[in-house]
């Protein structure tokens, strides 16, 4: 029997396509080793926490600091504000500050096209008899322990130097505060900034 099954096989298969036949056969299994062949590769990476925290009043803020000031007149006692900034991160970090807004007896000044924060701050230090500083105690924040104090500061000496600049800004604060007693006459918008120095 198995002979005449092999006549007949001589008789209807040809050599090529037993050829095409075994080929494919090769190829199928190559293909089914490759797919069933477990491929092990993997990737590690360490990422670095970034956790900068802005505390104030024992408060955690965002880094944008609203204040106002309700009064302002000569010889005031100074308006102080200070905010802790904490690095908690992995990463050493540069802290910075910009003035975005300032609205003073409700004339608005503003980063705009034409100006910009740094143009503000001088404005607020150089404008007008009384100055308004911001100070970082430090600008570099070492990971895991960086802390540094923002002291923001108005004041209005009594005696300023410039007793027409005192008296129109005198009477201005005090027609403004007749006029809006529930607007304050300073209102500061500030954006702290930190940004990771890489080592």
């Amino acid at each position: 029997m198995f002979k005449k099954v092999l006549n007949v096989i001589k008789k209807k298969v040809k050599l090529s396509n037993l050829i095409l036949l075994v080929v494919l056969l090769m190829f199928n299994s190559y293909a089914w080793f490759i797919y069933n062949t477990k491929v092990n590769t993997s990737i590690s990476a360490k990422i670095e926490a970034w956790d900068i925290a802005y505390i104030s009043d024992g408060i955690r803020e965002t880094q944008n600091i609203i204040l106002d000031v309700e009064k302002i007149y000569p010889g005031m006692t100074t308006y102080t504000h200070q905010i802790t900034v904490n690095n908690n991160g992995d990463t050493e970090a540069e802290l910075s500050f910009a003035v975005k807004k300032v609205e003073i007896l409700g004339q608005v000044y503003e980063v705009n096209e034409t100006t910009t924060a740094q143009d503000l701050y001088n404005k607020l230090q150089n404008d007008f008899p009384f100055k308004t500083t911001v100070t970082l105690s430090i600008t570099q924040l070492p990971a895991h322990t960086g802390t540094a104090t923002v002291t923001i500061k108005l004041e209005w000496e009594y005696e300023s130097g410039d007793d027409e600049l005192d008296t129109q800004y005198g009477k201005n604060a005090y027609q403004f505060i007749t006029e809006n007693p529930d607007t304050p006459c300073v209102h500061l918008e500030i954006e702290l900034g930190a940004k990771q120095i890489n080592s």
